[in-house]
């Protein structure tokens, strides 16, 4: 995907969440300069993608999410119930989760090393991610970086499985987009954007549900 189209999906998805009053829309941080995204990727000896410049120069990630690295969970982000990290930290996490699997590391001959660059995280693990690459020591000067402008869903963010998949970045903010418009994910009165764990079934909104779990974590009940 174009860095053009990966902006606009995410310009578009913002204007739903401040529709739907999402709290994370207030903490996100001004995003990057192209210059400033680069060399912070550069620093660590790691290449960005357009879809990782588009994202991180949208917003440098919500400053909910500003702690030690691998430790972080609180408030949801632009995803339902995971950080949005800033570039600095996802750079950090990235170094610490290669991509092992032979079928998903960068083209052999040029002596590149695959990254999970998370784009959100659930205690401090890569949830949701794009690709980030790095040369290896003994690779040429000239050997080309592959581009892999995809993001990838893991059905546990503890470790690849059977369940991840491989989708277009600027489809997924897309389908994020979906998901708010028909209430899959909701904005609770708490402000958090989650996963209505009561969609699709008659006669639950899973609204009542959450209010009432709030009024007992408040101490009103």
């Amino acid at each position: 995907m174009s860095f053009q189209e990966t902006t606009q999906a995410l310009r578009e998805y913002e204007d739903v969440l401040q529709e739907q009053g999402a709290d994370v829309v207030r903490r996100l941080r001004p995003g990057l300069t192209r210059e400033a995204a680069l060399h912070a990727a550069e620093r660590r000896g790691l290449f960005l993608t357009e879809d990782a410049l588009a994202l991180w120069m949208w917003h440098d990630g919500d400053a909910s999410a500003e702690s030690s690295t691998n430790s972080w969970c609180g408030d949801a982000g632009i995803a339902a119930s995971l950080s949005f990290p800033s570039l600095g930290d996802a750079l950090d996490i990235a170094l610490q989760n290669p991509l092992l699997e032979d079928s998903r590391k960068g083209d052999a001959e040029s002596s590149v090393d695959a990254y999970l660059l998370p784009v959100s995280t659930l205690w401090g693990e890569p949830h949701i991610s794009l690709h980030c690459t790095k040369k290896s020591p003994d690779a040429p000067q000239d050997a080309s970086m592959p581009a892999r402008d995809t993001a990838a869903f893991y059905g546990d963010a503890y470790g690849m499985d059977d369940s991840a998949c491989e989708v277009p970045f600027a489809q997924m903010v897309r389908s994020w987009t979906r998901y708010v418009q028909m209430g899959y994910w909701k904005v609770y009165p708490d402000g958090q954007l989650r996963e209505d764990q009561y969609w699709g079934l008659p006669g639950h909104s899973g609204e009542q549900e959450v209010k009432d779990l709030l009024k007992k974590l408040d101490g009103e009940e």
